[in-house]
């Protein structure tokens, strides 16, 4: 079994890893007919390879062959601008029942996909193996826990629709908890013994995914999109604030584009459950989006006419925010939403996160699965929400299907 994941697409290059749990040697890899490649590909490590001359306005079939056996096949279609028809998604689990959304994902183009963090759902394997090396562990463990870490992401990325996906779209990945366990976890039994085990599983997720991008992992990362007059701006690490912004001159960035996208791993803004009429959670202060300094951003002459957007990760609805000021619209926040997992079945509010004086809020909540593409017409944005129209009834019974997974675990 060998999964391919393509990645940034760069100056007519593509960043691409292949996981693969046997030896393939001297594999040839064919574009378009014409031999430009031998490549060993290894067992239980991410292989690196980067496809060079891939350019716009052309199609190409990669094959890649083992002897007389083709291994794999990429189909990428470069006839439009893969940037004419973005995707953004999150929070992929494997527990319950699939709900297929990956097969919405059309297949007749090339896109570009963002990833908002939870692509593998590893608590349970992360629970599994800490009560198997509970009291003892050493290097021999160590490998074989790496090698049940590595094959829980091949198996998980070559299920059903998402084997396609994944390797006949440009993909980017920010890692978030659940890739290691849900940040809520602060303490076990054997605090040794769980930090061994974390710390493999964080080194496997960077290399898998953070690996699908050139260069060094940064603070921020910006793609930018010059043909739409956008950029997008994944946050890997920090808050977005002035700070950040200033250290790293970042509005100079801001200045060039009509469109910005902040495409975040935590949903931004506090959540209260409308029937209990309680808090339910508040983003993690590390890891959330200074609101009143994108609204700052927009109220500014120089940015007014810029359109922005903040695209969420991590919450299990589908959720638009929009910020008012004197009848106008400054910022529109959407929390992507589950794309194929079980969903929040509770009804629950979001709060106003906002200190500034005279700001106004529209909310919306959709409890489906999805994801959200972004398209352009005649350079204005257009960012839509694509939804899997699975009833309440099948979402409260997957969500019931799911929880058992979780119900014997201890620590």
């Amino acid at each position: 079994m060998i999964q391919i994941i393509l990645g940034q697409y760069l100056n007519n290059s593509a960043k691409l890893i292949i996981l693969s749990n046997r030896n393939y040697p001297n594999v040839n890899i064919i574009v378009n007919n014409k031999n430009i490649k031998h490549f060993d590909i290894k067992s239980y490590q991410v292989n690196n390879f980067v496809l060079d001359d891939i350019i716009s306005n052309n199609l190409y079939q990669i094959n890649f062959v083992c002897g007389d056996k083709i291994l794999d096949t990429i189909n990428l279609d470069l006839t439009s601008n893969p940037f004419d028809h973005v995707l953004v998604v999150n929070c992929d689990s494997c527990y319950g029942y699939e709900t297929g959304t990956w097969d919405l994902i059309p297949k007749n183009q090339t896109h570009m996909i963002f990833h908002l963090g939870d692509q593998i759902y590893n608590d349970h394997l992360f629970y599994s193996i800490y009560n198997e090396y509970v009291n003892n562990i050493d290097k021999n463990d160590e490998i074989k826990i790496y090698k049940k870490c590595y094959y829980h992401y091949l198996h998980h990325f070559s299920r059903n629709n998402k084997n396609s996906v994944l390797k006949n779209n440009f993909n980017l990945m920010i890692p978030d908890d659940h890739e290691i366990l849900d940040n809520s976890i602060n303490s076990m039994k054997n605090m040794h013994n769980y930090k061994v085990i974390k710390k493999i599983f964080t080194t496997i997720t960077n290399q898998i995914e953070i690996n699908l991008m050139f260069g060094k992992k940064k603070k921020v990362l910006y793609v930018e999109d010059n043909k739409n007059s956008t950029v997008y701006v994944l946050n890997y690490q920090l808050d977005f604030t002035k700070e950040l912004f200033e250290a790293y001159n970042y509005f100079q960035y801001i200045k060039k584009y009509d469109n910005i996208i902040f495409l975040n791993r935590k949903c931004a803004g506090t959540v209260k459950n409308g029937l209990l009429n309680q808090l339910v959670f508040k983003c993690d202060p590390i890891e959330s989006v200074d609101i009143d300094f994108l609204l700052e951003i927009k109220s500014n002459k120089k940015y007014s006419d810029k359109k922005i957007f903040i695209l969420c990760g991590d919450y299990h609805m589908k959720n638009t925010l929009k910020y008012y000021k004197d009848d106008n619209k400054l910022l529109t926040i959407k929390n992507v939403g589950a794309i194929n997992t079980v969903i929040d079945i509770f009804g629950v509010n979001f709060i106003p996160n906002s200190s500034i004086k005279g700001i106004e809020l529209e909310s919306e909540t959709i409890r489906q699965n999805g994801f959200i593409s972004i398209n352009y017409s005649n350079g204005k944005i257009k960012v839509k929400d694509i939804i899997n129209k699975k009833n309440i009834l099948f979402h409260l019974m997957n969500s019931i299907i799911s929880a058992k997974e979780f119900i014997s675990m201890k620590c």
